[in-house]
């Protein structure tokens, strides 16, 4: 029987460990520069928000009618001070978020004592699912939130809870809240954790008015500003409670979970653990703030299964916030494993298993990755998703291009038209993010952008221009108000979209009628006469 000098055996740990580290760094960057291009349709809605304050003042997507369409006021005005900053808003941004997740791979890895196997559990978590690489690109506000909530776990797991520590747990819950609204399922338990364990009711009411004053400034803003504090996205596509629809979010979770990886490389260690209990010398406990942070993510869980399919939410972006602060957690267990095993020969073993199963993981998200990029913004995930028979390039190359030529071909046929003289057209789209910020200066009408509360009317009839995709949201004469003949074809672009043919098409409206849409969300709505002369 042939053994290996101990000499030789060590050399040859580090040669595979070193080597795993090339592959995945090597894997990790070539993703990141492959989905730089691709931009969530929803982005743009952002940049038309924050390019309209840069220019004009105001948090308006139609100047003068104050609507909050938009998640995200920190993002907003972030974005807006980057546009003033250089001149454009996504591509700052996009760079912003880069380097937001770098520091949540960072602080995830400095949590977990540096040391080389976790870390590279880390940066196997981190740096290579689809869904971590296509939303910290993605133009949206996840790599923020992330940053945020990833330093928040950071501070309350290393269990000291003096003043400081305490004000930047409250302060990061705040920039969470301004984020996202829903991020206090999350930093609830961790505030309230730090809080407990601090006692000082001086210091917690001190930190707590601190942390406040930015959030409670921004609610009372919308109120006057907007007429409510929840975004319109809250009324339009709210969390649900409906069973089937909870059932098919579960089994989409599941999924997710187990495809980034989170779910296979955590129970490793457990596995490992308790299968050769006897053999380990000694255990360590988890540290007290393990349970309020395996409580927030449990609440993260819950949450995730009444938004999880919801439109926008693909590629698992319900869970890429809060994926750095899991992954401490998987990290944790890695390095008990390594710091209890007392043997040469068993920590040996356990770390031949560890680089054999992160491998296995490694070309796991490398093909997943190519998957994403090529056929499916829902990866590998099986019977739900939204966008399942479309990869990112597709999206980004293809539909949003064909988005932004229909905006120039609608700005050349509007300078056509008589009404042109005197006023901007009024465009109804089915997506308020490209063809809008392709065309700043048209009014747009669109499903979160023309949300009122007392506005049961349709506002097709006041469009000049409606933008459509058929057959994916109907048969073109059911989405249409008027019939077929009373409109002219202006635009029309054909594209396999998600597995289907889909015509993407444009039609004018001579006749449209006058605009009463109510300017903020809660204002009533006037009785109005439709082009018919009937009530509406």
């Amino acid at each position: 029987m042939f053994f290996w000098p101990e000499g030789g055996m060590k050399t040859l740990r580090l040669t595979t460990l070193s080597f795993l580290w090339f592959l995945a760094l090597t894997i990790g960057v070539y993703a990141f520069i492959c989905f730089w291009n691709f931009t969530a349709e929803d982005a743009f809605i952002v940049c038309r928000y924050a390019e309209n304050l840069g220019d004009f003042g105001t948090i308006h997507f139609n100047r003068g009618e104050p609507v909050q369409a938009f998640t995200s006021p920190l993002h907003v005005i972030l974005e807006s001070l980057l546009y003033l900053a250089s001149g454009s808003s996504l591509i700052p941004w996009k760079i912003l978020s880069l380097a937001a997740w770098i520091l949540c791979v960072l602080i995830t890895v400095a949590a977990c004592g540096r040391q080389p196997i976790p870390s590279l559990a880390v940066v196997t978590l981190l740096a290579l699912p689809p869904s971590a690489v296509l939303w910290t690109v993605g133009g949206l506000e996840t790599a923020m939130l992330a940053l945020w909530v990833t330093s928040m776990t950071a501070i309350v797991c290393r269990e000291r809870f003096d003043f400081p520590q305490i004000l930047a747990v409250l302060i990061l819950a705040a920039a969470s809240f301004l984020t996202r609204y829903d991020s206090v399922i999350f930093t609830i338990p961790l505030a309230a954790c730090a809080m407990l364990r601090n006692g000082n009711p001086k210091q917690i009411a001190a930190a707590s008015l601190c942390a406040a004053t930015a959030p409670l400034a921004w609610l009372a803003f919308a109120w006057n500003e907007f007429g409510d504090i929840l975004p319109t996205s809250f009324y339009a596509k709210p969390p649900t409670l409906h069973l089937p629809t909870i059932g098919k979010n579960l089994i989409y979770v599941v999924q997710w979970l187990i495809f980034c990886g989170l779910v296979p490389l955590s129970l490793l260690p457990v596995l490992w653990q308790g299968l050769r209990r006897n053999r380990v010398c000694r255990q360590l406990p988890q540290p007290s703030s393990f349970r309020w942070l395996w409580m927030a993510l449990g609440l993260v869980f819950a949450y995730s299964l009444t938004i999880a399919t919801t439109h926008m939410m693909f590629c698992f972006r319900c869970f890429v916030p809060y994926l750095p602060s899991a992954a401490m957690l998987a990290a944790w267990q890695y390095r008990n494993v390594a710091d209890n095993i007392e043997s040469t020969k068993r920590q040996t073993r356990w770390e031949w298993t560890a680089m054999s199963c992160l491998f296995l993981m490694i070309l796991f998200n490398a093909a997943h990755l190519w998957h994403t990029w090529r056929h499916s913004l829902e990866g590998f995930t099986l019977v739900v998703g939204e966008y399942r028979s479309i990869g990112a390039r597709d999206y980004s190359l293809r539909f949003l291009r064909i988005l932004r030529e229909q905006a120039e071909e609608i700005r050349r046929d509007w300078a056509t038209r008589r009404a042109s003289a005197f006023r901007e057209p009024r465009i109804f789209t089915f997506a308020a993010g490209v063809l809008p910020h392709a065309y700043r200066s048209a009014y747009i009408y669109e499903v979160l952008i023309s949300y009122r509360h007392h506005y049961p009317y349709s506002v097709k009839w006041a469009a000049d221009y409606i933008h459509l995709m058929s057959p994916r949201h109907g048969p073109v004469e059911k989405q249409l108000v008027k019939p077929l003949s009373e409109y002219k074809l202006v635009s029309e672009h054909e594209m396999i979209f998600d597995g289907s043919l889909e015509k993407l098409m444009v039609f004018y409206d001579p006749n449209p009628d006058p605009h009463t849409l109510p300017r903020r969300v809660s204002d009533p709505a006037p009785s109005i006469k439709n082009s018919t002369g009937l009530w509406r």
